[in-house]
């Protein structure tokens, strides 16, 4: 038993008595910064370009149970919401 448990536990002991890796680079420089946020002028979008932008994705397609915009049925239960 006790053979086994060396045996297991022995290489566990001796990959974390090993060190970093000389090529190993700190994490600070292998860290990409994140990207700016984009910024959009929203007055300046016709009503089109605002769905397409943010609600055609889903209103187009039905996609996670989203009504489709040009089916009156799938927003016959949601007109008491307006």
């Amino acid at each position: 038993m006790k053979l086994t448990v060396f045996y297991c536990l022995g290489p566990v002991f001796l990959l974390g008595c090993s060190g970093k890796p000389d090529n190993a680079a700190p994490l600070e420089e292998t860290a990409a910064p994140a990207p700016e946020p984009a910024v959009i002028d929203t007055a300046s979008l016709s009503g089109q370009e605002a769905y397409d932008m943010a609600c055609a994705r889903c209103h187009d397609t039905g996609l996670d149970g989203a009504p489709v915009t040009r089916n009156p049925a799938d927003w016959e239960n949601r007109s008491h919401l307006w």
